[in-house]
């Protein structure tokens, strides 16, 4: 099973590109975590990339900018390409629905998608 569910905060306003065939939309997202420094706990946040097709590209682009929290259903998935002979690759989500949290938005079911 290839599945994931992450809450978190825009790191910066939705990226809008277009394919051929669909707009896809590059979000970076924080999510909150912590770890023990000593006898203290400090801040720990995760950084994931994710991306959104056609109408879920469009969605994010209209309601979401930088800051703004956003829950994220997908699957991830392994990006490979090589830049100056060099193979490399990343760790993406691809987001099959998503949606505002508790924490703030529009609640109109045309503005979810789940």
């Amino acid at each position: 099973m290839n599945s994931i569910n992450l809450v978190g905060r825009l790191c910066a306003d939705p990226e809008t590109n277009q394919t051929p065939n669909s707009a896809v939309t590059s979000i970076r997202l924080a999510v909150s975590g912590s770890r023990k420094e000593g006898d203290q706990w400090v801040d720990n946040p995760t950084f994931v990339t994710c991306k959104a097709w056609a109408e879920k590209a469009e969605f994010l682009q209209k309601h979401f900018e930088k800051g703004k929290e956003i829950w994220i259903m997908g699957s991830l998935k392994e990006e490979r390409w090589e830049k100056d002979g060099e193979k490399r690759s990343k760790f993406v989500v691809n987001i099959s629905r998503c949606g505002f949290t508790s924490n703030g938005g529009k609640k109109k079911d045309d503005d979810i998608f789940v």
